[in-house]
């Protein structure tokens, strides 16, 4: 019931919804932009940066490469399931339990090891 109070809030007094912290940024970074194409492939993808001034070349990179996703500013987290960090390429793979290729941790675990990425728990 609280937490039904505190989100509501959230949404009465600052007009948008409460966000945390996400866990698999690294200590001055800020997500540039993403592509979610969870309904196609389970995933959100999220290009980081520690330059503001990089957004627009980032958000740039990120349409060329979301061709079957929408791009927007950062990924959802209700069905998140954990996080894969790329760092060589600046990007952050978010794996969901709803969609059309669902994952649970486990699986999400191994395609993140697949690609060569760092897990991060959600």
């Amino acid at each position: 019931m609280m937490k039904k109070i505190a989100v509501g809030a959230c949404l009465l007094f600052l007009g948008l919804a409460c966000w945390r912290k996400n866990p698999a940024l690294k200590a001055g970074e800020e997500i540039a932009v993403s592509c979610e194409s969870i309904a196609i492939d389970s995933e959100c993808a999220e290009f980081v940066t520690t330059d503001p001034a990089k957004k627009a070349e980032l958000a740039t990179a990120m349409q060329v490469l979301c061709k079957s996703g929408k791009t927007g500013t950062i990924c959802p987290t209700s069905g998140i399931v954990g996080s894969c960090r790329l760092d060589k390429d600046h990007l952050i793979g978010n794996y969901y339990s709803n969609g059309a290729k669902a994952f649970d941790v486990a699986k999400a675990k191994m395609e993140c090891t697949r690609h060569t990425g760092s897990w991060v728990d959600r």
